[in-house]
């Protein structure tokens, strides 16, 4: 063995690590389970690479990922170089343990930072995109900017969006992450029932889906948790240690969320509301929050003008004889004080069209 490079970041940048040619962990443990079960061997090839990605560790038992070197040791003379995506904990402790130093790299995904663009981005662009919350970029800029200067000290952001549903909270969170690179990742923490949140927060098996398993996959370093304060109300210890030092760890996993923005949504109307569901110790982690208004007049029109604008440019120019752009844009502004939010306008618009079209086509065929 020549070289074992140990990578922690998502599937995309360690594609572009590995060799052209490789063998990957599921064949040569697929490959061993042979050998054991209908004594025929495999030979490999001398100089070959070994490849694990975050999913192989899955397919190998809890005893093989204890002792995961002696899966190493069946293909020892013939494999050169091992590169492994986001290995468990035990899987690294073992391959320190049995390899020299010289031979082990440790490397870690840079996750784009706050830069000057990224705040210029956010201040120029976010009106734009958000329609009606002029006030959340007000209060944005101070905290991307004490990222952006290091006064922050690594530590994560933890900011709470709270406001009425449709108006802007998870578009932000998008607009956010865009502006730095990268897809955002987004859980929602109510879609879990009680004991599965435990478990996807805390850890189980190395087999099992977790939560640090997932945040060591993520592009981006904007951290979207939807839905917060509907989440199992044990399951917010879990988050001391992440708001306070930027560490997520369970009995698989570890991983350091150094500079990450980290936000969470609630559809509660005030801060106080926010405060009984969550209970202290987890509401006064957060840093800023951030209130969301319902939209305005003025803003729902802002937003027919923008969505009836998107689709039309989506429609063929047969489509677009048959829909009329202005007497749609006019049906809608004549009643937009009954529309709720950005989602119900969208709906609707959406819905509108496409019945205009199929009708226009069963009436011509």
């Amino acid at each position: 063995m020549k070289k074992i490079i140990l990578y922690y970041g998502p599937r995309f940048e360690f594609d572009k690590l590995i060799p052209e040619s490789f063998f990957t962990l599921d064949q040569v443990v697929r490959w061993i389970d042979i050998q054991n079960r209908f004594g025929s061997s495999v030979n490999l090839d001398n100089n070959s690479s070994l490849v694990g990605y975050s999913m192989s560790y899955s397919g190998i038992t809890e005893g093989a990922e204890q002792n995961f070197v002696s899966i190493l040791d069946v293909f020892n003379d013939a494999i050169d170089e091992v590169y492994l995506q986001n290995p468990t904990e035990g899987i690294r402790k073992e391959i320190e343990r049995f390899f020299s130093k010289e031979i082990i790299e440790i490397r870690h995904h840079s996750y784009a930072p706050v830069s000057k663009d990224a705040l210029l981005e956010v201040n120029s662009n976010f009106d734009n995109r958000i329609i009606g919350q002029n006030h959340v970029k007000e209060q944005l800029l101070p905290i991307l900017y004490n990222i952006y200067k290091g006064k922050n000290e690594g530590k994560p952001s933890i900011i709470m969006f709270y406001g009425n549903s449709g108006v802007g909270k998870t578009e932000t969170a998008k607009f956010i992450s865009d502006s730095l690179g990268g897809n955002l990742f987004r859980k929602q923490l109510s879609m879990f029932q009680n004991n599965e949140l435990l478990d996807y927060l805390f850890g189980t098996k190395h087999s099992a889906s977790s939560f640090t398993k997932d945040l060591l996959e993520r592009e981006s370093n904007v951290i979207l948790l939807d839905e917060f304060d509907k989440a199992y109300f044990s399951s917010y210890n879990a988050f001391y240690q992440v708001f306070d030092e930027g560490i997520f760890e369970d009995k698989n996993y570890k991983v350091n969320l150094k500079n990450t923005i980290i936000i969470c949504t609630s559809n509660y109307k005030t801060p106080e509301e926010i405060r009984r569901a969550l209970g202290d110790p987890i509401f006064f982690r957060f840093d800023r929050m951030i209130k969301f208004e319902d939209l305005t007049l003025e803003s729902k029109i802002e937003i027919i003008n923008q969505v009836i604008s998107e689709e039309y440019k989506k429609l063929n120019p047969d489509e677009r004889q048959v829909v009329h752009y202005e007497e749609l844009k006019s049906k809608y502004i004549e009643q937009a004080k009954r529309f709720v939010n950005y989602r119900h306008i969208k709906f609707l618009i959406q819905n509108d069209i496409n019945g205009i079209l199929v009708r226009y086509f069963l009436e011509n065929h």
